[in-house]
């Protein structure tokens, strides 16, 4: 038998939907991981582009009847909305009837809330429908500050009148279904009307209906883009999972990251002019001109040209406090271009008021480097600083910080943040914003745990320089019970402990990793006879005659349920098996 024919359990991060993680085995659903974090966030897609997560800015998708949607001008016949009563474009039985009652005016679903969006980019609304008795759909909406209406005709597939200022589009599904979708650029920071109704005549939003000809709609959608992108159905939309990709076509790896904000404001780097918005510039001897991300299409990014004798550089001032404790602060800038050799330490600067407020270190991509480091395009520079004394920072970025520099680069993305090391882009416009903190875990799975021997197996990669050692266990929920790994990043340590009815088995088995900033495969095999051993990239590393095995194991989780601190890592799969694997399989799963 495979070993996945073994396996209880395997989850890798390819299917999600909002809250949860699809595992492979079981695939009954017994298996699937729940997922929280309850704000937006961004990702490194497949593409190799920064994405929005979840990019779907409508609530209850498919959910016509929620208090999302509102019925004042609905005027359908009966109880409105006629919910679930066609087959969809992805088989489900989801689409909803609008069914037009007598009285005459227009027929459409408004969506209510306000929705907070980014002046000066596109955005696309799109819905899918399907017609049964009327020819035309339509879209009402002020995406670009004025309010007007979109048609298209379902019966010829072709487009109408569309709205001034926008752009449409109309694809053929199948089966009868039909995706519009509708793109204009935004003049201000939020979109409060969208309305999608029926109607018999292009140009024509009133019509008169007989409580019987309706046409089916499904799956609205709004994206920051110009482009509809693939559906993406949601509820209250903000617990997506983020499938990372470190390779451009790759294998995705699960992103769970701590809570954090984004400080400085206008990171999009809007306002148009040679100095962005929220923006000061300390040396405006150079040039500054805002151009298109390659790396991220939401957003601004700027291009610093300078000679010998000059340098552009913009900065925000903010004030720290080194009481109670030191806090450690990471101020971050992506490089787009770069035609001259610049070094980090002429990129970043942070600029107390009082000499020795702080200490600093320097780093690419997570990895800490020397001042003097000549940057390289398509990477994260950042500095990491350590407050030692209350002050006023001035945050500088630009072409030759403190020093004239001749060339020019692209910088976009940049952020302000406390913490050891900086974390993927969080937008900004007028205000800070903050990302909740990823928790991953599956509980109520006792069957899927092995009680009495079994493993338990992750490939993952810790984020870099977290000064706090982070948990991995199966466990009863509580820290009671459980078999758990401590995953130190800065000095590289595994460690495994067991605890069981409250008394510490194995206190600290421990591993040092070579390489941190690569990907793992880790596995714990454990019996109440032959004992525990720890594997590392195919290799036993430790290995412990004490058998005594905590009770009632029924939880995996990478959080603080079972008594822990959060893991922040990148995860590529987990697996758990109900038996003690050889040691011929345990190489097997564990080699790189």
């Amino acid at each position: 038998m495979s070993l996945l024919g073994k396996a209880s359990l395997v989850m890798t991060p390819n299917a999600i939907k909002e809250s949860k993680v699809y595992s492979i085995i079981p695939s009954s659903g017994n298996g699937d991981f729940t997922f929280t974090r309850a704000t937006t966030a961004t990702l490194n897609n497949d593409a190799g582009l920064i994405e929005n997560v979840p990019y779907n800015l409508l609530n209850y998708s498919e959910q016509f009847g929620n208090a999302s949607w509102s019925n004042t001008e609905l005027n359908v016949s009966g109880t409105p909305p006629y919910l679930n009563q066609g087959a969809s474009p992805n088989g489900s039985v989801t689409a909803t009837k609008i069914i037009p009652n007598t009285v005459g005016g227009v027929h459409r679903f408004v969506y209510g809330p306000t929705i907070t969006t980014s002046a000066g980019s596109s955005y696309t609304i799109s819905i899918f429908m399907k017609k049964n008795d009327f020819n035309y759909c339509f879209f009402r909406e002020n995406i670009n500050g004025t309010t007007d209406n979109s048609f298209f005709n379902l019966q010829t597939v072709t487009l109408g009148t569309i709205g001034a200022g926008r752009t449409a589009t109309i694809q053929d599904f199948g089966n009868g279904w039909i995706r519009c979708s509708v793109t204009a650029t935004t003049t201000t920071t939020s979109i409060n009307v969208i309305g999608i109704g029926v109607t018999d005549t292009n140009g024509n939003t009133t019509v008169i209906g007989d409580n019987i000809k309706f046409n089916y709609l499904w799956g609205a959608q709004l994206v920051q883009g110009s482009v509809p992108k693939d559906y993406f159905f949601t509820t209250d939309r903000l617990n997506v999972p983020r499938l990372n990709y470190d390779t451009v076509g790759g294998c995705p790896a699960l992103l769970l990251e701590p809570q954090r904000t984004n400080l400085l404001l206008n990171s999009v780097w809007g306002g148009g002019g040679t100095i962005p918005t929220s923006w000061s510039a300390n040396f405006a001897t150079g040039t500054s001109t805002p151009t298109a991300s390659i790396k991220n299409p939401n957003v601004t990014a700027y291009r610093f040209v300078t000679t010998s004798a000059q340098r552009q550089e913009f900065n925000q001032q903010f004030i720290f406090s080194s009481t109670p404790t030191n806090p450690i602060i990471c101020f971050s800038v992506y490089v787009e271009s770069v035609t001259t050799a610049v070094t980090v330490f002429q990129l970043l600067r942070i600029n107390p008021t009082i000499t020795g407020a702080g200490t600093t270190v320097f780093l690419k991509n997570n990895v800490v480097i020397a001042s003097g480091t000549n940057i390289e395009a398509g990477n994260t520079y950042s500095i990491q600083y350590t407050v030692t004394a209350s002050d006023t920072f001035q945050f500088r970025i630009g072409s030759g910080v403190n020093n004239a520099v001749a060339g020019n680069f692209v910088l976009s993305m940049p952020q302000l943040e406390t913490g050891v090391y900086p974390t993927s882009y969080i937008p900004t416009t007028s205000g800070s914003v903050t990302r909740n903190a990823d928790v991953c875990s599956k509980s109520g799975i006792s069957d899927l745990i092995g009680q009495t021997e079994g493993v338990m197996f992750i490939e993952s990669a810790a984020l870099f320089n977290d000064l706090t050692s982070r948990y991995i266990s199966i466990s009863d929920g509580t820290s009671n019970n459980r078999i758990l790994l401590f995953y130190n990043n800065v000095s590289n340590v595994i460690t495994l402990a067991s605890v069981s009815n409250g008394t510490t088995v194995i206190g600290g088995l421990s591993y040092t990793i070579s390489d941190e900033t690569q990907f793992a495969k880790i596995a714990v095999r454990y019996s109440n006879t032959l004992g525990y051993s720890l594997w590392v990239n195919g290799v036993n590393r430790i290995s412990s005659a004490l058998n005594t095995l905590p009770l009632l194991m029924s939880r995996f989780g990478f959080d603080s349920s079972s008594g822990g601190s959060t893991l922040y890592a990148k995860v590529k799969q987990v697996q758990l098996y109900k038996t003690y694997l050889t040691d011929t399989e345990m190489t097997a799963l564990t080699t790189l």
